[in-house]
């Protein structure tokens, strides 16, 4: 294969990779409260770490159930420590929290 046509196509898959985002990484919680985890041997706390709100213990709802009155529930099963979490890298310094998994 041609020199020239090798350095060509490692420039562009080199270029290429680099817009690619990386994939979705498992995380474990070291912390509940407050919450740190850990991805990569990374440790992240609030400051680099976005969530759904639902996954935070105490979040309240208001559910409005047939033949009752519009009630209010709160979950109170939030994240505990060795849980494990599917996280993906968002920025340089933030990670979202996508869901907690759980093995089968």
């Amino acid at each position: 294969m041609d020199s020239s046509y090798t350095k060509f196509l490692k420039m562009m898959r080199t270029q290429g990779s680099a817009y690619n985002p990386e994939g979705i990484k498992i995380a474990t919680v070291i912390t509940a409260d407050p919450l740190t985890v850990i991805v990569d041997d990374l440790p992240l706390d609030k400051d680099n770490l976005l969530m759904a709100d639902y996954l935070l213990n105490g979040y309240e709802r208001t559910a409005n159930i047939p033949s009752t009155s519009a009630t209010k529930v709160t979950f109170t099963d939030g994240l505990k420590e060795n849980d494990m979490l599917a996280v993906i890298k968002i920025s340089q310094k933030k990670y979202l929290i996508l869901c907690k998994v759980v093995s089968l």
